[in-house]
């Protein structure tokens, strides 16, 4: 049995340091000899002397400060051969207080807008004012759940201090009125990103680090909290105490562990939709009744995102509730209470095996997948019930994207216990640089084309490749470069910082390392200036030329993309919207937590001005912008809960220091719901 932890210790049991230092330079002295100058006239002395000239440059060059040895190593080509200790120095990525409150006040106008005309619905449309469910069986806390770690988070730090009373009236309103026994079917895809993952987010923070919105703030230079996941048996303890104690004035008390309680009844639920002969789960799930079925569309199929995007929350939920039985010594099951959540149907105390079995569903799922991608890609439809991938479109955009996302985080998660799991992100992004990766004609801005198949003349099927790139493929670029920083780190270490560009020593294995850093760059600067449009917002779906088209060959391209439909005043196409979307923003804060680069974060303001000027509405809440390249704006009624749960995240992330959930503890689901990396409980399947 694992050592057993107290609730508010990270389960993550080792100890990082962001303190990194280069090694000393070595040196040697050089004497003369009597008689070195008739033998430094012979062809041996010349070479032995010029030998020790370069020696002595190298040896200079190594006490010369960090800039001019790296300009002066660009000078004579041999920069990316240069690599000083481990890792360059790093530098520490400082807040920027005006920018994150000005994102913090985005959240507070959007929340405000849905508290004050929507709370409790799922959805909120801030041009009519009003709030809708997803189904008329009632709510299930879309906005609220998904909102919960944006809250805690922005409640740590001075700009979040008002934030408190909305925090706890949320949580009032899950413990008191919210229930998952609700008599409709819905997406168990949706339920998990958002959810469970925001459910099981909120517990970890709340509980287990001890964050309680209005009380304390990272900016308080005497009351300081890490937030990482690996200061938690110390300080955490006590602010949490302290914590309760105060809170039980307004009956707010943490300990309670509301959203583990709601996360279990989520998560078993959710689990009749793997009873499936193939192990994959069907695409909805009646919540009260817990009956599964698939979608009435598509004949029925399920996405390769779908299935391939459940693991990170249902093991994490099985690590979580193996801990909390750790901590009951043996001989105390039978007399101490035990929470419901560690009980079964029968009332009796789950085995470890119980608890493993969320785990084990999601690692079935990723078996099936396995065995259908040796050697090619996945296309974004499968059969669930014999778990073979259909001949469909091959794309990292819509019904796509998340499943290779979540081959680079389980690897992460486990603390990189899983190798197999590495190699499966890693067949994966050989098979994209080859057959997926294009660049525009003139600019040469890199973006990821989709695989269309057709039948030719004799009725075999053939590929097509579109150049053709949805907004949601441009996570790929920070996964890239997290995954070349994260995997190939030296000594197996990860990089919380890269040299801008890396330099080839930062890497245990140069090539690949190299290759996806640099193409994850070039992805994210092609992502960027899809951007460039009348609002400076990015559209939906990118359509980019290529030199056999009519256009371009009788040069009367106008650039090098550009946004298929019907111009004004005809409707535009779903092309054309910007819907609140975070995945360019989110790949910008990786880059910018991995490099210390400023253009990501003038970058990342320039979307966030655009969002400002053309998505706010004045009497609360954000909408959605229906054609990016056409003013004045036209908005659709509704705010998606992503742009509270990822895209105001992400902002406030990228304009925060880098103690901040740091990319070397932590591993965002999806939704950007923040989990603490672990080492697994027991042996898996990817060991």
């Amino acid at each position: 049995m694992p050592t057993q932890t107290t609730p508010l210790q990270s389960s993550t049991t080792r100890r990082r340091t962001n303190k990194l230092t280069k090694k000393p330079p070595s040196s040697r002295g050089a004497g003369n000899d009597k008689g070195s100058n008739a033998f430094l006239s012979t062809p041996l002395g010349n070479l032995i002397f010029w030998l020790s000239s370069v020696i002595l440059v190298l040896g200079a060059l190594a006490l010369v400060p960090g800039p001019v040895q790296d300009r002066i190593l660009v000078a004579i080509g041999n920069k990316d051969e240069q690599a000083a200790g481990d890792f360059p120095t790093k530098t520490k990525i400082q807040t920027d207080r005006a920018k994150r409150a000005a994102i913090y006040r985005a959240f507070e106008h959007a929340w405000f807008g849905y508290e004050r005309h929507a709370f409790g619905a799922d959805e909120y449309h801030p041009l009519s004012q009003t709030g809708s469910n997803l189904t008329m069986a009632g709510s299930v806390g879309y906005t609220v759940i998904d909102s919960l770690s944006t809250m805690l988070l922005f409640s740590l730090s001075e700009d979040g201090a008002s934030i408190g009373p909305s925090y706890k009236r949320a949580r009032k309103w899950l413990k008191e009125e919210h229930t998952f026994d609700v008599d409709a079917d819905y997406n168990t895809f949706e339920l998990t990103i958002r959810l469970l993952g925001g459910l099981l987010s909120a517990h970890w923070a709340e509980y287990e680090i001890g964050i309680t919105p209005g009380r304390r703030s990272i900016d308080d230079d005497d009351e300081e909290v890490d937030i990482s996941p690996t200061n938690l048996a110390g300080d955490a303890q006590s602010v949490l105490r302290k914590a309760r104690k105060r809170d039980q004035e307004d009956d707010y008390d943490p300990s309670d562990m509301l959203y583990l309680h709601k996360a279990v009844d989520l998560a078993d639920r959710l689990m009749h939709a793997f009873e499936t002969r193939s192990g994959l789960p069907l695409s909805y799930i009646n919540l009260k009744t817990r009956k599964a079925s698939k979608s009435d569309q598509e004949n029925g199929l399920a996405s390769t995102a779908e299935v391939g995007t459940l693991q990170l929350e249902f093991r994490y939920l099985s690590h979580v509730l193996a801990n909390q039985l750790y901590q009951i010594p043996p001989n105390q099951l039978s007399t101490l209470e035990v929470p419901s959540f560690l009980k079964n149907e029968d009332g009796e105390i789950r085995t470890i095996d119980e608890l493993r079995s969320y785990w084990n569903v999601v690692e079935g799922v990723i078996k099936v997948t396995k065995e259908g991608t040796m050697g090619r890609l996945p296309s974004v439809f499968i059969n669930p019930d014999d778990g073979e991938f259909i001949i469909s479109p091959i794309r990292l955009g819509s019904r796509g994207d998340s499943y290779f996302e979540y081959l680079l985080k389980q690897f992460l998660q486990t603390d990189k216990r899983e190798p197999e799991l590495l190699r499966l992100w890693d067949d994966a992004i050989d098979q994209i640089h080859t057959t997926l990766e294009m660049r525009t004609p003139r600019r040469n801005l890199l973006y990821i084309a989709e695989l269309n198949p057709e039948k030719d003349d004799d009725g075999q099927i053939t590929w097509r490749r579109e150049p053709k790139q949805d907004h949601l493929a441009c996570f790929l670029a920070g996964s890239l470069m997290l995954g070349a920083a994260h995997t190939r780190g030296k000594n197996g270490k990860d990089v919380p910082i890269a040299s801008v560009p890396p330099k080839l020593g930062e890497f245990e294995d140069g090539g690949r390392a190299m290759r996806d850093w640099r193409m994850g760059e070039d992805m994210l600067r092609g992502c960027y200036e899809t951007h460039k449009t009348k609002t400076g917002l990015a559209p939906e779906i990118i359509h980019f030329r290529t030199k056999t088209e009519p256009q371009w060959i009788t040069d009367k391209a106008e650039g090098e993309w550009y946004i298929r439909g019907a111009p004004p005043p005809a409707p535009p196409p779903i092309d054309a919207r910007y819907i609140l979307r975070p995945e360019i923003i989110e790949s910008i804060f990786i880059a910018y937590r991995l490099t210390a680069d400023p253009k990501y974060r003038r970058w990342g303001w320039q979307i966030f001005e655009s969002i400002e000027e053309h998505c706010m509405i004045p009497t609360g809440g954000y909408a959605g912008v229906r054609n990016v390249d056409h003013l004045p704006v036209e908005h659709e009624d509704k705010m998606e809960t992503f742009f509270l749960s990822e895209t105001l995240k992400y902002l406030y992330l990228l304009f925060s220091d880098d103690s901040v959930l740091p990319l070397e503890d932590i591993v965002f689901n999806t939704e950007a719901h923040p989990f603490p990396r672990f080492v697994p409980d027991w042996d898996t399947a990817f060991m």
